[in-house]
């Protein structure tokens, strides 16, 4: 990030046409500490709270989350960099038993080793590498994994049930800045994920119009209008899942992002091809408007 404390707030609902589908929400601080081993380098730290719950059950899972991270800077001007930053977060997954609805007594939910709540450590880890090009173009490549330590989600907590274990997820990203005149830029995006059987892909990317600031008391505004392709991969074969539209708003410190998933799938016959919202919030705090960064991030 281009300033030193970012705070970050974000909601989204997902097929509310279904059984109260999903919410999640999300809230994020993080900030540089303190200067690296070498002037052009900085270490970082976060806290973040994310909660998603589904379905008639309020099936919920909740994080608390610590990061900690090294940006690294490979030239003098500090705009060529590699990071590398590790997270720890306790996990909370339960759901109501009161409102579960049965025909029949179930043995399980019967027995006195179920119980409808599980906590568990969760370790992941990412890195990535920033580089320029041109006079004011960036890319960036990035890789994490997440449940490195692979934890048991079982509610069935007898000695004897097999256990349930996490897959461990892997996430690639790449995308950059590219820019065709001062006022206009476009900023491609792609994510890839894997997680066990399971494989998806996001591709696209924001039109950023803005306009050059010659004055310390211009107003700092931009817009973008992005679309995204989301696929779902089963054998690594693509099918068409959701097209995402979204739509931002920079305006000094404050980063506003409303987006928009549509089905594409066979379940949007189900869900009037309604997908759902998504709202981002974001501030960025910098200590010294006037001081110039000595780590320059590209703009994602």
């Amino acid at each position: 990030i281009n300033s030193d404390f970012r705070f970050i707030s974000n909601t989204k609902s997902q097929w509310q046409f279904f059984d109260k589908g999903y919410q999640t929400t999300l809230a994020s601080a993080e900030g540089k500490i303190n200067r690296g081993f070498s002037n052009n380098d900085d270490f970082g730290i976060g806290l973040q709270f994310t909660a998603d719950k589904a379905g008639d059950l309020n099936f919920t899972s909740g994080e608390i989350a610590l990061s900690v991270s090294y940006l690294k800077a490979l030239n003098r001007k500090g705009d060529h960099l590699i990071s590398l930053g590790v997270k720890y977060g306790m996990n909370r997954q339960y759901f109501d038993l009161n409102a579960v609805r049965l025909f029949d007594i179930d043995p399980l939910l019967s027995q006195g080793d179920f119980v409808p709540q599980v906590n568990y450590g969760d370790l992941s880890l990412g890195v990535g590498w920033f580089f320029p090009y041109g006079r004011k173009n960036n890319l960036y490549i990035g890789a994490s994994v997440f449940h490195l330590n692979r934890f048991n989600v079982s509610f069935d907590q007898n000695p004897q049930a097999q256990p349930v274990f996490t897959y461990q997820k892997w996430v690639l990203l790449a995308g950059g800045t590219h820019r065709f005149s001062p006022y206009l830029s476009f900023l491609p995006s792609l994510m890839w994920a894997q997680q066990g059987p399971h494989n998806e892909l996001n591709i696209g990317g924001f039109l950023k119009l803005t306009r050059e600031v010659f004055s310390i008391y211009q107003t700092d505004m931009a817009m973008y209008g992005g679309l995204w392709f989301r696929a779902s991969m089963p054998n690594l074969q693509p099918q068409r899942d959701a097209l995402i539209a979204s739509f931002r708003v920079d305006y000094n410190q404050f980063q506003f992002t409303f987006s928009w998933d549509f089905t594409l799938s066979n379940l949007g016959l189900a869900n009037y091809a309604a997908g759902g919202p998504e709202l981002s919030i974001i501030y960025q705090l910098k200590r010294n408007p006037q001081k110039v960064n000595r780590v320059i991030c590209p703009d994602i």
